[in-house]
């Protein structure tokens, strides 16, 4: 087994697959989890070039907005909790 690989197969919550909401709750969670950047993959051999482009305006209008929203709600949410507590 790789260094770092789970016997899952070490892949699990690596990846965002599926419908925007899909990845975008994937997105969120690595950002929880300590994710401070990601690399994208928007297209795989003998995908139709109207489905990247499609893919491309997905992420930038749906998913990786909403993905930012999220991420700073939620570290505004800990930087007031961890206020509170000093």
């Amino acid at each position: 087994m790789a260094r770092g690989a789970r016997s899952n197969g070490g892949a699990a919550n690596r990846f965002a697959v599926g419908s925007p909401a899909q990845v975008i709750d994937a997105l969120v969670a690595q950002h929880r989890a300590g994710a401070t950047h990601l690399t994208m993959r928007v297209s795989w051999p003998g995908m139709k070039q109207d489905d990247v482009l499609t893919g491309i305006e997905t992420l930038g209008r749906d998913v990786l907005p909403e993905v930012r929203r999220q991420s700073s709600s939620a570290a505004s949410v800990a930087s007031a909790s961890a206020f509170a507590l000093k």
